[in-house]
């Protein structure tokens, strides 16, 4: 697929098309001035209507419509962990590179089953000039989203993404009855590894449980940082002992990856395990499993102990 090098912000599949973003107009032939002026604009300001990208792009393939008639349109931006697919997916297919000569904005692809024709084309690269711009708004404001629900140094979620998370998550187990679990985990005697090995020994730490923890939980299992040494697992459609488990996988990864030396901690954890009940608020679950936490502090540590 080529990339275009000029300023247009597109370039078509297998071909390099030029675009000249400051005259759109002498690209959209056979429609009215006022209408195709109403189009640019409507396109142009979309990041004005939303932020969201999944909205940007149902909006754009809804106000393409008017000038071509497509039948699916998939965005997707790998880097950005983004693919977004409206309407059907058909046979014939025009995808575009969204470029400026300073970064890249991901790809579209439009299908249809009728074979474009160049005109059709022609028009959609001018409209895709105009895309370009709600479309990196879009983006820049997906990435502060992330940037402000996730931990910088585990690169999991922090306390206002729990937040955000938790409460979703009860509202799906009250509505369609199903279990929902979380698992509150404290690394033990974190505050002795900092002061033995020091602080980046510490870092590090955090970051190899954040991870063994990752490889143990599955896809649909979400870790959050809440602070500290103190993590939160969710695990949606779970039961309490599904989850028992799943954390004493958890905590034996941890132990044995963990044994000890004279540059190296030897690090175990302790976990708490909460189940949602019926008319439990998000704060009754979280000190539920912070008190089974402690509980499991108390009992000697490196346990897991059930609310």
């Amino acid at each position: 697929m080529a990339t275009s090098n000029s300023s247009s912000g597109v370039s078509r599949n297998k071909k390099v098309t030029h675009l000249d973003l400051k005259r759109p107009q002498d690209r959209l032939p056979e429609r009215s001035t006022s209408f195709l002026r109403e189009l640019r604009l409507r396109i142009s300001s979309l990041s004005q209507t939303t932020l969201e990208i999944e909205k940007i792009v149902q909006y754009f393939f809804d106000e393409v419509q008017a000038a071509v008639h497509v039948e699916g349109l998939n965005y997707v931006h790998e880097g950005h962990n983004v693919a977004v697919q409206v309407g059907s997916a058909e046979k014939h297919r025009a995808s575009y590179r969204l470029n400026t000569q300073q970064s890249y904005f991901g790809e579209v692809t439009f299908t249809r089953r009728k074979r474009f024709s160049e005109v059709e084309l022609s028009r959609l690269e001018s409209l895709l000039d105009l895309f370009v711009y709600p479309v990196r708004n879009g983006l820049q404001y997906r990435e502060a989203v992330r940037s402000a629900l996730t931990d910088p140094l585990t690169g999991v979620g922090n306390r206002l993404g729990l937040s955000n998370t938790l409460q979703k998550e009860i509202e799906v187990s009250r509505r369609y009855d199903r279990p929902l679990t979380i698992m509150m985990l404290d690394i033990d005697k974190f505050k002795s590894i900092n002061d033995i090995y020091g602080h980046a020994v510490g870092d590090r730490v955090l970051v190899d449980v954040t991870n063994y923890m990752k490889q143990t939980l599955r896809v649909a299992d979400a870790v959050f940082r809440l602070g500290g040494e103190e993590f939160l697992i969710l695990l949606a459609d779970t039961s309490l002992d599904q989850a028992v488990v799943i954390g004493e996988r958890i905590r034996q990864n941890i132990e044995q990856s963990h044994q000890g030396s004279d540059t190296s901690p030897y690090v175990t954890a302790s976990i708490g395990i909460a189940a949602y009940q019926a008319d439990m608020s998000s704060d009754d679950l979280l000190n539920a499993a912070d008190r089974a936490m402690y509980s499991a502090k108390e009992k000697g540590r490196n346990k897991i102990e059930c609310a």
